[in-house]
């Protein structure tokens, strides 16, 4: 009889501790058997496994007095925080509200300012900061949305686009969201009724919240803490003034360029890749700030590209640097990477000379006794020019005289003197 009794008095100690204690130290409390720490959640209740892991995770708490309330509905800044807590994503809070609704002294601020980038507002049709209603019941679209942009799936992952149509009040869907439950619906991540509807608007219960999220949990394709892959470079091609943005990133991720958006396509190796190409009015250095978004990761690269106009590049083949003759020839070569090379304009001392299409190019020039500075000029026709500066000294020789023929002493009257006479100059 003492046996029996120690052990009923076991069992009743035991009963009522767990009777006394909340769902917040859940994992200390399940104990052998059919011990029910939530009064409300039954053993045989659908959605009871769920319910107490995330009991135990401290994603969700009683209600007090034992329940849970597995049938009441959950409200938008519930969700955010469940949402939250269930991928572990990194808390934030900033300095400035992003909702009018949701100051920084509300408790669910930070899940909220967290889960922006899934769970996202209604915008002020005034342009206004953007309200987020965190009291009101989140409503199944809702749920649809958030736990597709936080498993970081994106419409590539979509097989029926219109899947959700297949729904009797498809219409009632947001159009700006059909594509998204169109993924949910498809991947199981939550389902229609029986009668054929999906109910968008309708609100979600706790229980059914909490499985949706396990069940989210077990096909996530992204991780939340992992640094979202992000690369860019500058590629310039045979116009100087344009340069192409090369950007490549994970798929489904949304990529701006200095806020522009920027077009991104599977580069069929299992990247995503884009361009953006931009053009310059003037000479000069640019930075681009590239920044891609996808599932809560953001992650920004800056790249810089510069605009040079380039010279041409003049070669002089032939300038004597003296010469004992009034006219020389100088000849050289021109070339430059914006311009034919017929099209550079190049001048000696000011007097346009014109190169062939290979450049070539050739002039007299008449010099004056003693030094002369010769300037030879090419310009493109983006005004960039080179300049080369020669010097050519000229010296006037005096003509050449050979006596072939004079006689030192003579006995006549008179005698012939003979001789030979050149210069460089002269005939």
């Amino acid at each position: 009889m003492k046996k029996i009794f120690s052990l009923l008095l076991a069992v009743g100690l035991l009963l009522s501790s767990a009777g006394a204690v909340y769902a917040d130290n859940v994992s200390q409390i399940i104990g052998d058997g059919n011990i029910v720490v939530f009064v409300d959640v039954p053993d045989n209740y659908w959605a009871k496994d769920a319910i107490y892991d995330f009991a135990k995770r401290g994603i969700v708490q009683g209600t007090g007095e034992n329940s849970f309330e597995p049938e009441a509905g959950v409200t938008r800044e519930q969700f955010a925080k469940m949402l939250v807590l269930t991928f572990s994503a990194p808390l934030t809070s900033p300095s400035e509200a992003t909702f009018a609704d949701v100051p920084k002294d509300k408790w669910s601020y930070t899940y909220i300012e967290t889960s922006k980038d899934f769970l996202t507002g209604y915008a002020n049709p005034f342009g206004g900061a953007p309200s987020f209603h965190p009291e009101t019941n989140a409503t199944r679209e809702d749920i649809a949305v958030s736990l597709v942009r936080m498993m970081g799936l994106t419409d590539k992952d979509v097989n029926n686009a219109n899947y959700a149509r297949n729904f009797r009040d498809a219409g009632d869907i947001s159009p700006a969201l059909l594509p998204y439950v169109s993924l949910a619906a498809e991947r199981g991540l939550i389902k229609g009724y029986e009668d054929g509807t999906f109910g968008p608007q309708r609100g979600i219960t706790r229980a059914e919240t909490v499985t949706l999220l396990n069940r989210a949990t077990k096909q996530a394709v992204t991780n939340i803490g992992a640094e979202l892959e992000l690369s860019a470079n500058v590629v310039t091609g045979d116009n100087p003034k344009e340069v192409t943005i090369m950007i490549s990133t994970e798929e489904g991720a949304k990529v701006t360029i200095d806020g522009q958006s920027v077009k991104m396509e599977s580069d069929y190796d299992g990247g995503y890749a884009g361009a953006f190409l931009y053009t310059f009015t003037e000479e000069g250095t640019k930075a681009f700030t590239v920044e891609a978004s996808k599932a809560g990761k953001k992650k920004s690269v800056q790249v810089t590209a510069k605009y040079e106009i380039g010279v041409p590049v003049l070669t002089i083949t032939t300038c004597p640097t003296t010469s004992d003759k009034s006219s020389v020839t100088i000849s050289g070569n021109v070339s430059d990477v914006n311009d034919d090379a017929s099209d550079i304009n190049v001048t000696v001392n000011g007097k346009s000379v014109y190169p062939n299409y290979s450049g070539s190019w050739s002039t007299l020039l008449t010099l004056t006794e003693g030094s002369n500075t010769v300037t030879i000029v090419a310009t493109n026709s983006l005004g960039k020019s080179t300049t080369d500066t020669r010097t050519i000294t000229f010296g006037v020789g005096a003509p050449k005289l050979t006596i072939t023929t004079c006689p030192t002493t003579s006995d006549k009257s008179s005698v012939t003197i003979s001789g030979n006479v050149s210069d460089v100059n002269d005939d």
